[in-house]
């Protein structure tokens, strides 16, 4: 497998931390119900995939954590929290695809 550069990973980590704060800032504004966890969930799951990159060693690692990552999205995805959600899993496909073609 393919060692994972320190430019890939600081460009992985800039994307990651974009996409955290488009997710809290729909958090912000959102009117979700008392309970609701979906942020919460979303947040957490993102906050994983965002430290296995900082430890990942090779790509392919990193491709199976970015599809994990992705897999479990899809069960947070409801209500206020979809659009972020949504955003969120189509950039971590695009991350692992792109990895995948240059691994």
């Amino acid at each position: 497998m393919t060692d994972l550069s320190r430019k890939t990973r600081d460009q992985l980590l800039g994307t990651l931390d974009a996409v955290l704060k488009e997710l809290r800032e729909v958090r912000a504004t959102s009117k979700a119900e008392t309970g609701y966890l979906g942020f919460e969930l979303a947040e957490s799951t993102l906050l994983a995939c965002r430290g296995a990159v900082e430890s990942a060693r090779e790509v392919g690692q990193l491709v199976h954590t970015l599809k994990k990552a992705a897999g479990a999205l899809r069960v947070t995805g409801g209500s206020d929290v979809a659009p972020a959600v949504q955003r969120a899993r189509t950039t971590l496909e695009t991350l692992w695809t792109a990895l995948e073609l240059t691994g």
